[in-house]
């Protein structure tokens, strides 16, 4: 980390579509100095890394205090996430404080004043259907500010974040304004947060859930115009920066589906041609509990009789139905559905489409519409397969199935590629909501090829939301990436 003064007299103010790389298991597997004063320091190059002629729109553009910012993460009174939310807000505010009392001692400077930078921007990529979007994201970062000069200081990271399952457009980065993620700029790390399609910008739009390929692309796309910005305020990397993808649960698996995708992607700049992941300098990815194999996720659901995470049926029938219309034709949804689940389809469609209620709310309205009696006495938590779903719909012989599982596999992860990147493993042995059967597969194919960095196993037990949780902990919280 290195101090760059830069004079600044008032405040910080692809579309090149690659080929779509397929996920099928069926693949074969195959091998800014200033004008004053200036302390030396060694940049990465950005104008290396940003090969993509992108450009964004701006949506806002802000910066924040650091009270400001304790009060986005930690809630005004302290009291978002862990019941000691309060402590750890007192903790941030003053560590924050003492490095920049450091950064004013280094400079001989005083009235040094630390802020956190948000943008959020729209940018081209491409939807189900081949056609332009624009799509939105969250790019933000930290720096120090005098009075006549900014105190820029070079990132050491770039994070690219694939954000977990959501069905609340409030949930998404642009709309929230990013949670517990961001307490990594604290850390000089530049993050990328991007909307999935159906949020933010776009929100009215069906989500692509677990289109692996489609999302992958999409999250990538975010890249470029998010580091336009970037520079363009001026900002820097060290020579050195680490670059990492990350994400749980569904961030997870988009995650490795972003590395893939990276990895199997070339692009030109120069006369010098290599994949996306070189072109930016990856480092590595850092997932947690993701559906890697989608097929075998929805398999053990069948097995099991029975969900605590109903809402995966819907969000996966509607995403399969948009996103392979050829092999889905002659399916209609309501085919997959029970007559409990259809007498209240138009308002579960309406909650899809405008994402207007958690996960969790859905989950609890279809347990509310759709279970027996019977079966409501024995859990609360837990919906049968066969209160929601028809016959058709939960044979897996059925061809309704059969067509469902073709599509499903064509987004599989765990098989049909070489990973070249490094990779550190968090999942849950106990999972009920993404089986722990997904990990396994997953560690296999990198373990093939010696790209484990490390396996940390859960000890919160079932609990996928739980262990999601502690993952986030452990890497925004603790600065563990």
């Amino acid at each position: 980390m290195k101090i760059v003064k830069k004079i600044v007299l008032s405040c910080m103010c692809m579309t090149a579509f690659a080929a779509f790389v397929s996920c099928s298991s069926d693949v074969e597997e195959t091998e800014a100095l200033s004008v004053d004063q200036t302390v030396e320091y060694s940049d990465a190059d950005l104008t290396n890394i940003i090969i993509s002629d992108a450009q964004p729109t701006i949506l806002t553009d802000n910066d924040y205090t650091v009270e400001e910012f304790a009060d986005m993460i930690f809630g005004v009174d302290g009291a978002n996430g862990s019941t000691d939310a309060a402590s750890e807000k007192a903790q941030f505010i003053e560590n924050e404080k003492r490095k920049t009392d450091s950064i004013a001692n280094v400079l001989g400077q005083n009235g040094i004043t630390k802020y956190f930078h948000k943008t959020t921007y729209t940018y081209p990529s491409v939807d189900e259907n081949g056609d332009v979007i624009y799509l939105s994201a969250l790019v933000a970062w930290g720096y120090w500010k005098g009075i006549f000069k900014s105190y820029e200081l070079d990132q050491d990271n770039m994070v690219l974040y694939c954000p977990y399952t959501h069905t609340l457009n409030s949930e998404c980065a642009t709309v929230s304004g990013g949670g517990n993620e961001l307490k990594l700029l604290t850390e000089e790390t530049l993050m990328i947060m991007p909307d999935y399609e159906g949020f933010g910008a776009t929100n009215g739009r069906d989500q692509v859930y677990l289109n692996h390929g489609l999302c992958a692309r999409q999250i990538v796309d975010a890249l470029a115009p998010g580091l336009k910005i970037f520079t363009n305020n001026k900002g820097s990397f060290e020579k050195d920066y680490k670059f990492v993808i990350m994400g749980a649960s569904q961030g997870g698996a988009n995650s490795m589906a972003t590395l893939k995708y990276m990895e199997n992607t070339y692009e030109t700049k120069n006369g010098l041609t290599k994949n996306l992941a070189d072109w930016y300098g990856l480092d590595h990815v850092d997932v947690c509990c993701g559906p890697y194999s989608p097929a075998t996720t929805m398999e053990k659901y069948y097995e099991w009789g029975k969900v605590s995470f109903p809402v995966a049926f819907p969000l996966v029938i509607k995403s399969m139905l948009i996103c392979y219309p050829d092999i889905m034709s002659g399916v209609d949804e309501s085919d997959f559905y029970s007559a409990s689940y259809l007498a209240h389809k138009s308002e579960f469609d309406s909650i899809f489409k405008n994402k207007t209620k958690s996960v969790d709310d859905i989950n609890e309205l279809m347990i509310k519409y759709c279970a027996t009696a019977a079966h409501l006495k024995e859990t609360d938590e837990e919906l049968y397969i066969e209160d929601f779903m028809s016959v058709a719909g939960r044979n897996a012989n059925s061809e309704i199935n059969q067509k469902l599982m073709k599509c499903l596999k064509l987004n599989e992860l765990t098989s049909g590629w070489i990973p070249m990147h490094k990779v550190d493993f968090y999942v849950s042995e106990g999972d009920k909501v993404v089986p722990y059967e997904n990990s396994v597969k997953m560690i296999e194919l990198c373990n093939k090829y010696n790209k484990v960095i490390d396996i940390d196993y859960s000890t919160i037990g079932t609990s996928h939301t739980a262990s999601c949780a502690k993952w986030m902990v452990k890497k925004f919280t603790l600065h563990n990436i």
